[in-house]
């Protein structure tokens, strides 16, 4: 029987007979394909993940999610883990959290072995992740959402579009934030009772307060948590 890896194939991932394909896979653009993370990946990639963290953690580092590694996302993620304390040491330990879709799975991979998933006009960008992944041990990447968890601080990097009908005629069109709104309800169904969580995303007026807030407050109540959540609006500091 044929064993499963995530190690990249390039190429379409087909069947040997029909030409059909036999795995999902994520195609990078430079066209590297990935195969798609089964159900039964799940458990051990958090165990990985949860390993590292608690690692980290113990070396006094404090666990930060970033949820979106796109072109904010990513340089995001490597600024924060480059992070070091008054004594020069590394002070952060940071996950990068993106869905193992076809369309954007493939940046797990390549974020894990210190590629930027972004292309840049700032060099530095590639300098950094590599340095991060591969040198500091301070950035990782993963597919499973459990990784809130593990979190002291989550910082929100997904998309929110805003569609116009028209050109030259705003007012007709309006915010997409079926994403933004799911994020906030699988980090409110995970993250501890005193996690931060600091949205970084560009949204429409009010929506940290009359969105965002309420999906929190919600999942808490569900959770049987009393406390109140830890959120806060930190507009994007980074010029990818």
């Amino acid at each position: 029987m044929a064993t499963r890896t995530n190690k990249p194939v390039t190429g379409p991932v087909t069947g040997s007979v029909t030409g059909a394909p036999t795995v999902a896979s994520s195609v990078s653009p430079a066209g590297e394909a990935f195969p798609l993370p089964a159900p039964e990946d799940y458990a051990a990639e958090f165990r990985r993940t949860q390993q590292l963290a608690e690692q980290a953690r113990a070396e006094g580092k404090e666990v930060v999610v970033v949820m979106g590694v796109g072109f904010v996302g990513a340089v995001m993620a490597a600024i924060v883990a480059d992070t070091v304390d008054k004594k020069g040491r590394p002070s952060k330990f940071v996950i990068g959290c993106q869905r193992p879709s076809p369309r954007s799975y493939w940046k797990i991979p390549l974020l894990n072995r210190g590629e930027a998933p972004v292309k840049a006009e700032d060099p530095e960008v590639d300098v950094l992740i590599r340095r991060c992944v591969n040198d500091k041990k301070t950035l990782i990447a993963t597919y499973n959402s459990d990784c809130l968890k593990l979190a002291d601080c989550v910082v929100v990097d997904v998309q929110c579009d805003y569609t116009k009908r028209e050109l030259g005629h705003m007012v007709t069109g309006e915010a997409d934030m079926a994403a933004l709104e799911a994020t906030m309800r699988t980090i409110g169904d995970n993250i501890p009772p005193k996690c931060l969580v600091l949205i970084e995303t560009t949204v429409a007026p009010g929506t940290t307060e009359f969105v965002a807030w309420p999906i929190l407050k919600k999942a808490f109540a569900t959770r049987g948590i009393k406390s109140t959540p830890l959120l806060a609006h930190s507009f994007e500091r980074v010029m990818p």
